[in-house]
């Protein structure tokens, strides 16, 4: 008899085990798998954006450079028409951005981050004074102050041409954009893979 009690003690304690264990793994599951569900997906914080901004901010950068042959003329003060004399010369044009006023959005849902890039600008123009050289429709135009006149012109003339040429503005801003790729992208990979880059 006491064999049988003894039996069925230790049959109640072995079920009474198997039941706090099963609710220990079923705790402990359900705690894993809620765990899962409420868990935040991994967002962008504060620090990183900050460390971008440190990144790109290298102020002042030329991401294009265009060398500009040119022609300049003086002409007479009292007779607009009549050329005194034509100089030739050799310019380099500067255009970039200024990299410090670069700006970053993210976008935690959408997994994407925005390099906003500042209005590109020519940084710039340099006319090269050995370059010059004259053609003199007027011989007494051929003096002493020609150098730092001719110079002014230069000057002027390649400043007019460079506005006109937005070529130089698109190039300088394709670079620009590959330039901030080129900085962010390794960063973003490197912590947040599932993030895309975009530059504008």
């Amino acid at each position: 008899m006491d064999r049988l009690r003894n039996k069925i003690r230790n049959w109640k304690w072995s079920v009474k085990g198997m039941v706090i264990l099963g609710v220990v793994l079923f705790l402990a599951l359900s705690g894993t798998i809620v765990g899962t569900v409420v868990r935040k997906p991994k967002e962008m914080d504060v620090t990183t954006i900050s460390t971008l901004e440190k990144i790109v901010n290298i102020s002042e950068l030329s991401t294009y450079t265009a060398v500009y042959n040119g022609i300049a003329s003086a002409v007479d003060e009292e007779d607009p028409d009549e050329v005194r004399y034509y100089v030739s010369y050799q310019a380099k044009i500067n255009a970039g951005i200024d990299f410090s006023k670069v700006n970053f959005l993210v976008d935690d849902e959408q997994k994407t981050l925005t390099a906003i890039l500042p209005e590109v600008y020519y940084t710039d123009i340099i006319v090269d004074v050995g370059s010059l050289d004259y053609i003199f429709m007027d011989p007494s135009a051929n003096s002493s102050k020609i150098s730092a006149e001719a110079f002014s012109l230069c000057e002027a003339d390649v400043e007019r041409e460079s506005k006109e040429n937005t070529a130089i503005i698109e190039l300088a801003k394709d670079n620009a954009m590959n330039v901030v790729t080129a900085l962010i992208r390794p960063i973003l990979q490197e912590k947040y893979a599932d993030y895309t880059l975009k530059v504008e």
